[in-house]
């Protein structure tokens, strides 16, 4: 393991792979580690655990052991299930996802799959602006669609967050090649295409229930974030 895991996961997460092994031998590919706990960001004991099996065949035999695993564990593991064919095929789909996975993950069982894995520039700045573009349509209609008040205004910012950073990092590297993983450094980064991080920064204090309760405040930061959307869904269709 690339960083230590609280007692309960890693005894899970071993009961887990033990049964795989021992259930379905060598169909059993690998078991991966991604998401918070893999890039070791506020672990806890109780946390949900992204956790992805490879298989060397996907059937009803293989996703019934893989089933009564899951159930035997005593953590909540969330559980991507695939096959190498369907890794490498979904790479074009969904590319930020299997490129965060392929930079933060860790092997946990088995063979490495992923570190070889190609994800094309192009399907990148598709999907990033794809996912842009939704986020400005879905707070719009969010906005709209409800009476507002202060907190929901910071609901919705909250919800749109992580998702908002994740293709800003994404489109940051797309434009200038600075290849950035943690939230602190994409805000720092976000700057290189002149999109004011101090509206990214007020984010981050709303979420930590460090900015101003009042309504009309949290409508002006509601519509910066507005517009950063428009100016990044910009920035990636030009690209």
């Amino acid at each position: 393991m690339k960083y230590p895991l609280p007692e309960n996961t890693r005894i899970s997460l071993d009961g887990f792979c033990d049964q795989l092994e021992k259930s379905i031998g060598s169909q059993f590919v690998s078991g991966v580690l991604y998401g918070k706990l893999a890039r070791n960001i506020n672990k806890t004991p109780d946390m949900s655990v992204n956790f992805m099996v490879i298989l060397e065949e996907i059937s009803t035999a293989n996703l019934d052991e893989v089933g009564g695993a899951l159930r035997k564990s005593k953590v909540q593991i969330e559980l991507l299930t695939l096959s190498e064919e369907d890794l490498r095929s979904s790479t074009d789909v969904f590319p930020i996802k299997f490129l965060d996975i392929k930079r933060t993950h860790v092997i946990y069982r088995g063979k490495d799959v992923l570190s070889e894995l190609e994800i094309s520039k192009e399907n990148l700045r598709l999907r990033c602006e794809q996912e842009i573009k939704n986020l400005m349509l879905r707070l719009r209609l969010n906005y709209v669609s409800r009476k507002q008040n202060s907190k929901s205004i910071a609901s919705l910012l909250s919800r749109i967050y992580l998702t908002l950073i994740r293709n800003l990092g994404v489109l940051v590297e797309l434009k200038c090649g600075d290849v950035l993983t943690t939230n602190s450094d994409i805000i720092e980064g976000v700057g290189k295409l002149g999109i004011d991080i101090a509206v990214l920064q007020d984010v981050e204090k709303l979420r930590q229930d460090n900015f101003s309760h009042d309504l009309e405040d949290r409508k002006r930061l509601l519509e910066k974030v507005m517009q950063c959307v428009r100016d990044a869904a910009a920035m990636a269709d030009k690209l």
